[in-house]
């Protein structure tokens, strides 16, 4: 499975985005409060139906493009994980960059919205890759990967950020 470039590199890809959505995950509701102003119990609760709604639709909606547009395009599913997060970027600098919290949860809906519309795509892909006898494991490495190599040091990568130069930057770099 090591062996397999195309594997590798969609693995590398994964690992990358994880380490962004984990990260957003876990400071997005802090970086509201101390920046935006917008926290407590009704800003962490809001936070956490936005991702379970964006969660559920983005994932269902990226699944069934990337599976309608592989019908003509092989390379659909990776192209919708790089489509999706391209869209995300200026969602995110939104958030940093709004004034009016209506803009700032619109932004981070939709930023969310789009960033989970790779996950069926992205496991499609892996899977695709591989031998059907190496599936089960190829797919295991795949997230311990991803997690090794994304969220655990993605997390407390923006927290030093954030230490160093502040929050709107650790944030916009996401």
């Amino acid at each position: 499975i090591w062996g397999n470039g195309r594997w590798r590199r969609c693995t590398r890809g994964y690992a990358a985005q994880t380490a962004c959505f984990g990260s957003l995950g876990y400071w997005t509701p802090l970086y509201l409060q101390k920046m935006k102003g917008i926290g407590g119990a009704v800003g962490g609760t809001t936070f956490g139906a936005i991702i379970v709604v964006t969660g559920i639709a983005g994932t269902m909606a990226g699944g069934w493009w990337s599976d309608r547009w592989r019908r003509t395009n092989p390379a659909a599913h990776l192209w919708v994980c790089a489509i999706t997060t391209a869209l995300s970027v200026p969602c995110i600098v939104a958030v940093v960059l709004a004034k009016a919290p209506s803009v700032v949860w619109s932004s981070v809906a939709v930023a969310g919205l789009l960033l989970v519309m790779r996950n069926g795509p992205v496991n499609a892909q892996l899977v695709d890759v591989l031998h059907p006898s190496e599936r089960g494991t190829g797919m295991a490495l795949a997230i311990l990967a991803l997690h090794l190599l994304g969220d655990v040091p993605g997390v407390p990568l923006v927290g030093m950020v954030a230490d160093w130069r502040g929050m709107d930057l650790a944030f916009g770099m996401l």
